[in-house]
């Protein structure tokens, strides 16, 4: 082996041998974790999305559910929704139908449970299970209220619905970054407000079969008269329009 003696040029002593993956290295490191960034704040952005109309989704459940039958929710009185009562379950779940786009493949479908089986036999029980928030999902979810946080709500006050979502970080590296120290998930928030939907009367009778018509029957039996010839009329012309639809159907 022959070894440069001292008098060597210092030029021909550097070897560049490897220099070109060295720089591979420094410049592909730096433009991958870009990537990589971009790529996780698009995924943020739409589960900003998702939060919003599940948002919005809690407050139109809430104005519906909260003056609701109380025999339908185990006798729970009406206009108010604490957290662990069946009518706060209904709305969280309502919220989380809405986040079914962001649920984690690996948590909602199995091999037989997919999005092509679905569209290929939309009478299978695989549109059902897709359209269901997971319990992944659902336990990632809460709805509060905080222009009302006893859970009590006055008949025609205005519900703001707050959602809040643990939303999973998946890219490498950046979601420690985006995500906080343990780059698990990140919380998104959003509120919507709508107006109460309270109902001037008691429910009587048997349960209602959750037809419109049913509904608005109810409703003329303890309203005015002018009310209630308004809603006979509807109710006359629907049940019209459904008999003539039978008689022409062979």
């Amino acid at each position: 082996m022959k070894y440069p003696s001292l008098t060597t040029p210092p030029h021909r002593l550097v070897c560049t041998r490897g220099m070109v993956h060295v720089e591979f290295v420094i410049a592909a490191l730096p433009f991958l974790t870009m990537i990589m960034g971009i790529a996780q704040i698009m995924l943020m952005d739409a589960g900003k999305l998702a939060v919003m109309r599940a948002a919005n989704a809690a407050a139109r459940a809430a104005v519906v559910i909260l003056d609701d039958d109380p025999r339908a929710y185990g006798g729970e009185p009406r206009n108010q929704a604490a957290r662990g009562s069946q009518r706060h379950a209904e709305i969280e779940r309502a919220a989380a139908g809405a986040l079914v786009a962001v649920d984690t493949p690996a948590q909602r479908a199995t091999d037989e449970d997919t999005v092509m089986n679905a569209v290929a036999s939309p009478d299978s029980l695989s549109v059902t299970q897709l359209l269901t928030p997971s319990s992944w999902l659902r336990s990632r979810v809460r709805v509060t209220f905080p222009s009302h946080k006893s859970g009590r709500v006055g008949m025609h006050d205005d519900v703001t619905a707050r959602v809040e979502f643990d939303f999973p970080c998946i890219m490498p590296v950046v979601r420690y970054l985006l995500c906080g120290r343990t780059g698990r998930t990140r919380v998104l928030s959003s509120e919507a407000t709508l107006p109460n939907q309270g109902a001037p009367y008691e429910y009587k009778g048997p349960p209602p079969a959750g037809s419109a018509s049913n509904a608005l029957s109810e409703a003329a039996d303890s309203s005015d008269g002018v009310f209630s010839d308004q809603v006979d009329t509807f109710v006359a012309a629907q049940n019209g329009t459904s008999q003539s639809a039978e008689k022409k159907t062979p």
